[in-house]
């Protein structure tokens, strides 16, 4: 079985971050408005681009992998 969804499944999604998390919540001071709104959507598509579930499955059958 590659994922069962028990609560140790929970604990190793809970531990892998989240896609976002890669990207800093704040840009730059020295960036102009323009590009700091371009940021902020680059963050919100990176968010976007995988589910929590997504990346617990991941999370999941890596474990199973590496094991």
């Amino acid at each position: 079985m590659i994922s069962g969804g028990t609560d140790l499944d929970d604990d190793l999604a809970a531990r892998v971050p989240s896609p976002a998390a890669a990207v800093p919540s704040a840009p730059a001071p020295c960036l102009p408005t323009h590009l700091g709104d371009l940021t902020d959507r680059a963050r919100t598509y990176v968010a976007a681009a995988s589910s929590a579930n997504t990346r617990k499955a991941y999370a999941a059958n890596w474990k199973h992998f590496s094991a």
